[in-house]
């Protein structure tokens, strides 16, 4: 990645919990496959045993990528001189040029503050990122609503100070 005009980091506390969540998910899960009768597992709903499959798959493959980017203080947004990146499990996405950012809101969604970015043209932009990015990232594709979203818990800063910034950065690229 190139220069790094601002980026927002987790805080730490806040993912040594989660990191200490996903392994105590894991122990768990863990536990109940190895001391539960497999008979009695093998009677057990097919939720119940899916669910400790995906818990046993998953939860590592989390804390792992939760640890990494605690010790290497990965940041979940980039802004860039090229546009706006974001990292979730799957690494950085491609950068949202800038030209095609709308705004940087703060907005409340499900009593919780979030950062909303507002494209100009979703579906145009959403087509050049990857299917697994779309997922992890994209909240709507419709114009006019709050596109990508991050809660203020993975941006280690407030969604009002972070669109600030991140406003002020598009307006001078723009």
């Amino acid at each position: 990645m190139s220069e790094v005009l601002a980026s927002f980091v987790p805080e730490r506390g806040t993912q040594v919990v989660m990191f200490l969540g996903l392994v105590l998910f894991t122990a768990a899960a863990a536990f109940v496959w190895l001391t539960v009768d497999p008979m009695v597992l093998a009677q057990a709903s097919t939720f119940i045993r899916l669910a400790l499959r995906v818990v046993l798959v998953l939860c590592p493959v989390f804390a792992v990528d939760t640890l990494v980017r605690l010790v290497r203080r990965t940041p979940t947004v980039v802004a860039t001189p090229e546009g706006l990146a974001f990292r979730s499990i799957l690494g950085f996405s491609v950068p949202i040029p800038w030209c095609e950012i709308g705004a940087f809101r703060p907005v409340i969604m499900g009593k919780k503050p979030w950062l909303a970015i507002y494209l100009d043209d979703p579906a145009g932009t959403f087509s050049r990122l990857g299917t697994w990015t779309r997922l992890m990232h994209a909240k709507s594709h419709a114009a006019g609503v709050p596109n990508l979203a991050f809660r203020a818990i993975s941006l280690g800063a407030s969604p009002a100070n972070a669109a600030a910034v991140l406003e002020g950065i598009r307006e001078r690229r723009t």
